[in-house]
């Protein structure tokens, strides 16, 4: 009998220790504008419930409470994780990525200035460069 486990995760964790792949039977990606508004609107309110103006960046990693995602469930078969549950949170949040990826190098352009370090955090959480090895 295989082994079920239950961790806690960041999204740092969760996207960035492991690559996925999506069963054949499981459904496409179907989330809406309500559910990805929901899902942003949640993310926003738990921000907005620690934020002070006054604030940088190290304290808001350390001192802001977590946002619970929900429960990703994964299947190891044969070394390649799969995503039981979980595929349509995890798209969302890996598109929200990308948006930001994209916002900051547009950023970077129009006022030259550089977000090297927050662009490689994140593209190390979107980006697979393992996509094609065996």
């Amino acid at each position: 009998m295989k082994e079920i486990r239950g961790d806690a995760k960041n999204i740092r964790a969760l996207l960035g220790e492991a690559k996925y792949a999506i069963d054949y039977y499981q459904r496409e990606y179907r989330w809406q504008t309500k559910q990805i508004s929901e899902l942003l609107d949640d993310l926003a309110d738990k921000f907005r419930d620690h934020y002070e103006p006054s604030h940088d960046r190290e304290e808001v990693t350390k001192a802001y409470g977590h946002y619970f995602l929900g429960s990703i469930i994964i299947s190891d078969k044969d070394g390649c994780l799969f995503i039981i549950d979980g595929q349509q949170r995890l798209t969302s949040i890996t598109l929200l990525l990308i948006f930001l990826y994209r916002k900051l190098e547009s950023l970077a352009s129009e006022r030259k200035m550089k977000f090297d370090d927050e662009r490689a955090t994140i593209s190390n959480l979107i980006f697979s460069y393992r996509l094609l090895q065996k």
